[in-house]
C-alpha cells in the first residue's frame, strides 16, 4: 500500500558532529505551533492512509466487515504516524538528525527551515551536548540489564556539557574524562521526572549505527 506523501530530501546533518539535545517538554519550544502542525499532518496522513486502503481493496467504508474496519483503522494510524515523521521537530526528537539544531531541514510543505526555528525567539532552553564514545564503552552501556542503571550509564557516557537557563541545570566538566556527577543526575530527576528517560533515549539514538540514507551524500 502506498500513500501520496512528499518524499523527504536527503539529510544534511553531520554524522560525527556533537549533538545538542533539548527535551521535548522544555518550555523553550513553541509547543502550540508544533502541536498544531503535527495534528494537521496526522489528519492528512490518516485520510490518505484510509483512502489508499479502500482503493487497494476496491471497496468503500460503508460495506466493511468488523475485521476490515479494524484493518482500515490500522492503515490510517500507520499513515498518520509516518506523516508526523515529516515534521522537523519530531524528526529531531527521534534523533533522525542526530540532534543538530542548525542542520538544514524542510517543513512538511517542502519549505526550508531548521528545527531551531521552532524554539520561541526569546526563550533559553536547557541544552545537553552529546558526544559519541568509543565502541567498547557503547557495548558496555548497552549490555547493562537494569533499566535505571542503563539510562544513567548512557548519560554518563554521552553527555559532555549542560547549559541551562538561570534556575535550571548547568554543568561544565573540568577535564575531558569527567562524567556527569551524581548531584547533576539527582538534580535532573528532581527538575523533571521524565528527563532522565528522555535524555538517555536521546543518547542511545545519537549513538545508533549509521542508517542507509546517512551514508549517501
Amino acid at each position: 500500500m502506498t500513500t501520496a506523501t512528499m518524499p523527504l530530501l536527503p539529510p544534511t546533518h553531520i554524522i560525527d558532529a556533537p549533538g545538542i539535545f533539548i527535551s521535548p517538554s522544555d518550555p523553550a519550544w513553541d509547543h502550540k505551533r508544533a502541536e498544531a502542525e503535527l495534528a494537521e499532518l496526522a489528519a492528512k496522513g490518516q485520510a490518505e492512509g484510509r483512502a489508499a486502503w479502500l482503493a487497494e481493496h476496491k471497496t468503500d467504508a460503508t460495506r466493511l466487515t468488523p475485521d476490515e474496519e479494524a484493518a482500515l483503522a490500522s492503515a490510517g494510524d500507520v499513515a498518520a504516524g509516518a506523516a508526523k515523521l515529516r515534521h522537523p521537530v519530531l524528526r529531531y526528537a527521534s534523533g533522525l538528525s542526530r540532534f543538530q539544531l542548525d542542520a538544514a531541514d524542510w517543513t512538511a510543505e517542502g519549505k526550508p527551515c531548521t528545527v531551531r526555528d521552532f524554539l520561541q525567539p526569546d526563550a533559553v532552553p536547557c541544552k545537553f551536548t552529546l558526544i559519541r564514545p568509543g565502541r567498547k564503552r557503547l557495548r558496555t552501556v548497552d549490555g547493562i540489564d537494569d533499566t535505571w542503571e542503563r539510562r544513567e550509564a548512557w548519560i554518563r557516557a554521552v553527555v559532555r556539557r549542560i547549559d541551562g537557563p538561570e534556575g535550571s541545570i548547568s554543568w561544565t566538566p573540568t577535564s575531558d574524562t569527567e562524567e556527569v556527577p551524581e548531584r547533576i543526575l539527582e538534580a535532573m530527576a528532581a527538575w523533571s521526572p521524565a528527563l532522565i528517560r528522555q535524555l538517555a533515549d536521546a543518547c542511545a539514538a545519537y549513538c545508533r549505527p549509521l542508517r542507509e540514507h546517512e551514508g549517501k551524500r
